[in-house]
């Protein structure tokens, strides 16, 4: 059911899950930024399994911080890009962190959002070049500092339309 945002409404937050540069934005029930921040650890292959571990301690850590101090109440991912290449079982993990510690934490379960349903629903095109978002964004006067926030706050105005119209 959707219905009109009123100020007692938790935030909602969008997340963009990499390795080297999750992006994090919180929206508010009609739509405003309301927190933006950039996560992430650039490692080399040769990384042990401690700098790894470490690596998604921090991110998840970030994460679970913004979603406390914005008072979020529901959260969207990007879902898998199933036919990606690269370092998709680390990525994996740091979705599976993520989703389990916001459970555990605070009981809430993710929605996640296919990549070309974003890009339709939020820009008009499921094909929009992602290096285009962030400018197409800055023209719609959205103040977002990187790439990938902008990502996340497609993610989470995606969210935002859903819950509340």
């Amino acid at each position: 059911m959707v219905r009109s945002a009123s100020q007692s409404d938790p935030n909602l937050m969008g997340l963009d899950l990499s390795l080297t540069g999750t992006g994090v934005c919180v929206v508010s029930p009609d739509g405003e930024v309301v927190d933006q921040v950039q996560l992430g650890v650039p490692m080399t292959r040769k990384a042990n399994v401690t700098q790894l571990t470490n690596r998604l301690l921090f991110i998840v850590n970030g994460i679970l911080e913004v979603k406390t101090r914005s008072k979020v109440g529901r959260y969207a991912i990007e879902d898998y890009a199933y036919g990606a290449k690269g370092s998709q079982n680390d990525l994996a993990e740091l979705h599976g962190a993520v989703m389990v510690q916001m459970a555990i934490r605070f009981e809430m379960y993710a929605e996640r959002y296919s990549w070309s349903t974003l890009r339709k629903e939020i820009l008009g095109r499921g094909n929009f070049p992602k290096d285009d978002i962030l400018p197409a964004l800055r023209e719609r006067g959205m103040d977002l500092r990187t790439a990938d926030i902008a990502d996340a706050y497609l993610v989470a105005e995606r969210l935002r339309r859903r819950h509340h119209g």
